[in-house]
């Protein structure tokens, strides 16, 4: 997939194809581009995909889950090749202090059980309060 038809999308396009601003995408990308100068300071073959169609191929499996198969196709590599090209890029903005605020799903199914509790506490309280009230 050549990656000029996706340079001419507007700001709004943009967003709804990958999901994320511009801005973030080229975020991914300087952190990307010095991780691969790290990889191949030993040396080894160069990918076939340059890393914005790598980070891209990445966006779009994660907005809409296509199976490596598909976007293997669709990037002219291999649906093996396509799964390491997005588990690398994923390992490495997992790392990168950045894109680790974001909450996984433990942590926020922890945090709606905390806001229930206290919810139902505050509930609870002014229950007590009514009745207590009532009593006097």
């Amino acid at each position: 997939m050549n990656n000029n038809k996706f340079n001419t999308l507007n700001d709004r396009e943009w967003l709804r194809l990958t999901g994320i601003k511009k801005s973030t995408f080229n975020k991914m990308l300087d952190i990307l581009k010095v991780a691969e100068i790290e990889k191949f300071k030993k040396g080894g073959k160069t990918n076939k995909l340059s890393l914005e169609n790598r980070l891209l191929m990445t966006l779009l499996y994660w907005r809409e889950y296509q199976t490596y198969f598909h976007l293997g196709k669709s990037f002219d590599i291999s649906e093996a090749n396509c799964y390491r090209n997005i588990k690398w890029i994923e390992d490495i903005l997992i790392k990168n202090y950045d894109f680790q605020q974001l909450a996984g799903k433990k942590a926020l199914i922890n945090d709606y059980f905390n806001r229930l509790l206290a919810l139902l506490v505050k509930k609870l309280q002014i229950f007590v309060k009514k009745i207590l009230i009532e009593k006097i």
